[in-house]
């Protein structure tokens, strides 16, 4: 059977989104990886833009910093701390 190709790297249906081939769970997950940075972009740029963020900070550090606060939500005895510690890495103000 031959893959579908899609039409946008943001669209949700075929067997392909952007290359990646979403009948195996790698491709799935980079696929969503993919669309969850493109989603988050504005918001990073819009933060950049007001002064908000760190220089240098990227949607990629954003987007990992959320995986590690998940780590301390997991752990609870922490998560305000990880939280605390990932929000004055990232943001100038809170």
């Amino acid at each position: 059977m031959l893959a579908r190709k899609a039409i946008s790297p943001h669209a949700t249906t075929g067997s392909e989104v952007a290359g990646r081939d979403l009948d195996c769970p790698e491709g799935r997950l980079v696929a969503l990886g993919e669309r969850t940075s493109a989603a988050f972009d504005p918001l990073v740029e819009r933060a950049r833009r007001r002064g908000q963020l760190h220089a240098g900070v990227t949607t990629y550090d954003f987007l990992l910093a959320l995986q590690m606060a998940q780590v301390g939500l997991a752990d609870g005895r922490s998560f305000d701390r990880v939280t605390g510690i990932l929000l004055r890495g990232l943001f100038r103000s809170l």
